[in-house]
């Protein structure tokens, strides 16, 4: 189909009708005459016979009373139009031609004779004649009908469709123009001319005849016909091609005809942010949001709207609401990244940030952001790859050198983080926050004055800087400069009275300084205001129990053990305080308690034995004394307390045979396992050893190894416990004592692998991990700790397989990607590495 432009009418405020394509149809026959026809007369004013004119489609008027007699003058049209209305159109044409020679300018007797030369059925001479009258004056409304009328008869439905638009400009009432041109319509798209207004306005918005599509659609709506559609798309056309203040119009005018109508409302809000009426636009979109169709563009525009005018809390839940449908709005991204919303929602905005650099891979504000999205969730692999892209696409933008260096810093990389920080800060020298990092990095790096020196001056460019006065107390304590680090804990107190850390550390300092009664006040407050803080409870303990205040050490020790109950530290200083205080017993049960919090606390094992040998008025260093102990406990069935009194005998005399006859018949008794039952006892050691339960695990399986000294399940649980409490080259002598009784044992192989691994022998332990694996073992810790041996080896790409291959056997081995991540950190490769931590921690 060819296309055709739509002829523009010179009057309207932006056009009649769009380009468009589609069948002409065939030409129609005569236009139906509905009433007899009479002259154009001024609009919305009656003719000289007190009637609206009409033309040969129906009643019509003009809009011009230039030509109109003067009142009490005879019309000279008054003979024609009742010639026209008796049906004598020769006659008709006669006296016309007459006029028309006489006033060969007048607009009204041109418009005469052409309606009787169409009348006549002489359309072409009709068209000509309409036109001259149309050339002299414009506003002809049944001039217009007529000559769509005639059009329309010699076939030109196109320019037919244009006339009796400009027709209905005129006179919008008309039903008998809008009647006719519904007709012509339909012809011209090849269509029935018995279709409604709607069908036909979709059709030619299919068509792409978007005007038709309009004049048709509001045609449809006037007529009770409601469907939006033909509308909407039209709407959309307008905002598309940002011809605001027209679709400001049509919003408005069809508000007025439907109040409220959710689509006018939409588009109403979109011609109003489009004229940046930011304020104006918020109400008709709210209102628009019920419409499904337009509610994700809707709140797109509400949500630029309240970020325009700064109010981000409120754009919020909108962003939230965008993201969550995958909206790739990158205006919208780069204005809630630097809103509040990327602090409230730090992960969605990394999200975020990731569609602008894929949307805009060379642009540097885009991988900016992405610097501070990644560096807020703590990415710093990716901040720091992301920091270089931006400044290989911009070398100006130095900037991003301050979150780049502390993201190398979190990693490791302190020389070359220290490096960017000196660059920076020859650029800017006034930026406090870049010297505290720096004098954090040198602090790390040992270098202390160094460091004492730029935290310095970051507190001489910034004196409400807590975070740099804080790191520059803690490094004058370790540089035993107490006074100047008690005096700058004491600043941090006064700017920042709600830092509990800075009280703590002030009571620290004070305590070294053997100011107790000040250190007392330092806690306290600490406390105050966090009445959990364990270390704050704890050393306000010891400083009170250094005073001999017992009573008051423990009330502090308790209250904060409400808060705290698995506090281990606490467990064990309110032991000491309840055995200074003669509370013997009360002492054992926190002991007990600190020690089964943390099973590899043998200080805590050792109280509880002073406890307890206070308790019953023994002298802790005699086995003797602990064998009579615990035969008394033997005899109350305190079973428990009997097999702690003969480890602590055995502990003392190891060759002690009745001892470890009682220790293994008391375990056997609090674990209700026969004491001849191997299996049993295997069973409750490997319970035990999965508690961390280390201690009682390695009696039973000494009781194991009593009854069977071979027994490899045994070796390689006992080499198990010895390894968790960091005793790894006697586990390694288990390992080799199960391999030695049963050489296929792949517990053992295993065992002795990660036991070398602790001892820094890498070699030896590859050897293991490759024995298991040429045996058939699908284990992925295998391959992790393999992929560890070669990474310690300086085999990176080995260790990397080594990971890949113990993802593959299980993709959520959290190990195998924190120990990949590291590899590819080392080697570099930020942005895999990245990945690779992300994934370990979902």
């Amino acid at each position: 189909m060819a296309k055709a432009l739509w002829p523009t009418p010179m009057t309207s405020s932006r056009r009649g009708f769009a380009t468009h394509s589609g069948s002409h149809g065939s030409p129609a026959g005569r236009p139906r005459k509905t009433e007899p026809a009479s002259d154009s007369a001024p609009a919305q004013a009656p003719t000289s016979e007190g009637a609206p004119a009409a033309t040969s489609t129906a009643a019509s008027t003009s809009t011009s009373t230039s030509s109109a007699p003067a009142p009490g003058a005879p019309d000279p049209l008054a003979p024609i139009r009742e010639l026209r209305a008796e049906g004598q159109f020769e006659q008709a044409l006669s006296q016309v031609d007459l006029l028309v020679r006489a006033s060969p300018h007048d607009p009204l007797a041109r418009e005469q004779r052409g309606l009787v030369l169409l009348e006549l059925r002489r359309a072409s001479e009709a068209l000509s004649e309409l036109d001259q009258a149309l050339s002299l004056r414009s506003d002809l409304a049944a001039a217009h009908a007529a000559r769509g009328d005639a059009l329309r008869v010699l076939g030109d439905k196109e320019r037919a469709l244009w006339a009796y638009a400009k027709a209905l400009q005129l006179v919008p009432g008309s039903e008998a123009w809008r009647k006719a041109r519904r007709e012509t319509a339909a012809e011209f798209m090849g269509m029935d001319p018995n279709l409604d207004s709607h069908t036909l306005a979709m059709e030619a918005m299919r068509r792409g005849q978007r005007g038709l599509a309009v004049e048709l659609s509001e045609e449809a709506l006037s007529n009770g016909e409601t469907d939006p559609e033909a509308w909407r798309e039209d709407a959309r056309q307008l905002k598309q091609e940002k011809l605001y203040d027209d679709l400001l119009t049509r919003a408005r005018a069809r508000l007025a005809r439907f109040s409220g109508d959710p689509v006018a409302q939409a588009y109403l809000g979109y011609a109003l942010f489009g004229k940046e009426d930011w304020k104006g636009c918020l109400e008709p979109l709210a209102a628009a949001a019920r419409d499904p169709k337009e509610r994700r563009e809707v709140t797109l525009c509400r949500a630029r709207a309240l970020y325009r005018l700064k109010r981000e809390e409120e754009a919020t839940p909108l962003v939230d609401a965008l993201l969550a449908e995958a909206v790739d709005d990158m205006d919208l991204l780069r204005m809630a990244l630097s809103s509040p919303w990327a602090r409230q929602r730090p992960f969605p905005a990394l999200k975020g940030a990731h569609r602008l650099v894929q949307k805009f891979p060379k642009d540097p504000e885009t991988w900016r952001a992405l610097v501070v999205a990644s560096f807020r969730v703590g990415h710093y692999a990716e901040t720091a790859e992301a920091a270089g892209k931006v400044r290989a696409l911009d070398p100006t933008q130095v900037g991003v050198a301050l979150p780049q260096a502390i993201a190398l810093a979190r990693l490791g990389h302190l020389d070359h983080a220290a490096q960017l920080l000196e660059d920076y800060l020859k650029e800017d020298p006034e930026h406090p926050e870049a010297w505290r990092e720096l004098g954090l990095i040198l602090h790390r790096q040992k270098k202390l004055p160094e460091a004492e020196a730029a935290l310095k001056k970051a507190v001489e460019l910034d004196p409400d800087h807590v975070g740099a006065r804080m790191a520059r107390a803690t490094l004058l304590s370790k540089l035993s400069k107490d006074e100047q680090a008690e005096s700058e804990f004491l600043e941090v107190t006064r700017r920042d009275p709600k830092n509990v850390e800075a009280f703590y550390d002030l009571g620290v300092v004070r305590q070294k300084l053997e100011k107790d009664a000040l250190a007392v006040e330092a806690f306290q407050a600490a406390l105050a205001r966090d009445r959990s803080h364990v270390n704050a409870a704890s050393n306000l303990a010891v400083v009170l129990a250094k005073g001999k205040r017992y009573d008051e050490a423990a009330k502090e020790l308790e209250a904060t053990l409400a808060f705290r109950p698995d506090a281990k530290d606490l467990n064990f200083n309110l032991g000491q305080v309840y055995l200074l205080q003669g509370r013997s017993d009360e002492a054992y049960l926190q002991f007990k308690r600190a020690h089964r919090l943390d099973p590899f606390d043998y200080e805590s094992w050792n109280h509880r034995g002073a406890a307890l040998s206070k308790m019953h008025r023994i002298d802790e260093r005699s086995a003797e004394g602990w064998m009579a102990l615990g035969r008394g406990f033997l005899r109350r069935q305190g079973f428990s307390e009997a097999h702690e009194c003969f480890r602590r005998a055995l502990e003392l005399d190891p060759q002690n045979e009745e001892a470890k006859r009682l220790r293994a018949e008391s375990l056997s008794s609090v674990y209700g396992v026969a004491p001849t039952a191997t299996e049993d006892w295997l069973q409750t050691s490997r319970m035990l050893v999965e508690m961390h339960q280390f201690a009682d695990a390695l009696d039973a399986l000494s009781v194991v190894l009593m009854l069977e000294p071979e027994q490899p399940q045994a070796r390689v649980l006992t080499g198990r416990a010895l390894l968790s409490l960091g005793k790894a080259q006697v586990a390694v002598h288990q390992a080799d004592l199960a391999i030695r009784s049963e050489k296929d044992n792949a517990g053992a192989w295993a065992l002795k692998g990660e036991a070398l691994l602790e001892l820094q022998k890498p070699a030896d332990a590859l050897v293991c991990f490759d024995w298991l694996l040429e045996h058939g073992s699908k284990d992925p810790a295998v391959h992790t700790f393999r992929g560890v041996a070669l990474a310690a080896l300086g085999r990176g790409e080995d260790a990397v397989k080594a990971f890949d291959d113990a993802l593959k056997r299980d993709p959520h081995f959290r190990e195998a990607w924190h120990h990949k991540g590291v590899e590819l950190e080392k080697q570099g490769h930020y942005e895999r590495a990245a990945e690779a931590f992300t994934k370990g921690f979902s």
